[in-house]
């Protein structure tokens, strides 16, 4: 899962919680449900329990001791691991399968009718918006006055070991105004933040919805805008 992500949870989230726990030597969270990244945070001890220092310190140890950036330079995913020091134990345990990420990072599609009003878009995506159920695209395109509608978002893997690049871990559809292309590009430019990586979008002048592997965009799309950081297990409110 991604570096930043993590050092977050431990350091806003199971830290500031475990140090001032009353469970008698034992400590663990479930973070991010849902999501490609959802994972599983433990700390045990005998005797005093960790200070915060110790516990963000060692946690820390974990996450960047294995590094994966050989991989995908830039990603910083990482894979947990256990600890044991003295008397205390530290594990990070990532639940989700994720499909590994290529040597050209972050990966994605986009199609996108045209020459109507509302524009249809159908995405799918690898290797970014792994735990925010499409929080951070829908920001980004709600700065741009795109007045979206029907945002469906779905976290699920599809891998085509013949063609990695159409592999995906997440699809989307949404509407929205007419003559978007330009805007929708840029904004998925700014969310997968990686040196400069974007997707085109292809046009389809027709009137008919586009899909991700077959289908309707919309067959069995559970919608997800109802998702705050608390269910995400992130501290913090959310501002509209």
């Amino acid at each position: 899962m991604t570096r930043d992500t993590l050092a977050t949870l431990v350091n806003e989230n199971f830290c500031p919680e475990a140090i001032k726990s009353h469970h008698g030597g034992n400590f663990e969270r479930s973070f991010l449900q849902g999501t490609r990244e959802e994972v599983f945070i433990r700390l045990n001890w005998n005797g005093s329990p960790p200070t915060w220092d110790e516990c963000s310190y060692y946690f820390h140890r974990i996450i960047d001791d294995c590094d994966t950036q050989a991989i995908a330079p830039g990603l910083w995913w990482k894979g947990g691991g256990h600890l044991t020091v003295g008397t205390h134990f530290y594990a990070i345990v990532p639940l989700n399968k994720r499909l590994p990420p290529l040597p050209e990072g972050p990966t994605g599609t986009c199609d996108q009718g045209w020459l109507i009003s509302p524009e249809w878009h159908t995405l799918t995506g690898r290797g970014w918006l792994n735990s925010g159920f499409g929080w951070e695209l829908k920001d980004a395109l709600d700065r741009r006055n795109l007045f979206l509608s029907d945002w469906y978002f779905r976290y699920e893997i599809f891998e085509d070991k013949e063609h990695p690049e159409r592999s995906y871990e997440w699809k989307l559809f949404f509407n929205s105004v007419a003559f978007s292309q330009l805007r929708v590009q840029n904004a998925i430019r700014e969310v997968m933040n990686y040196n400069g990586k974007g997707i085109e979008c292809k046009r389809h002048v027709n009137h008919s919805k586009g899909s991700a592997g077959g289908g309707n965009a919309t067959d069995g799309l559970p919608l997800e805008l109802n998702a705050t950081r608390a269910d995400l297990g992130l501290s913090g409110e959310r501002t509209e």
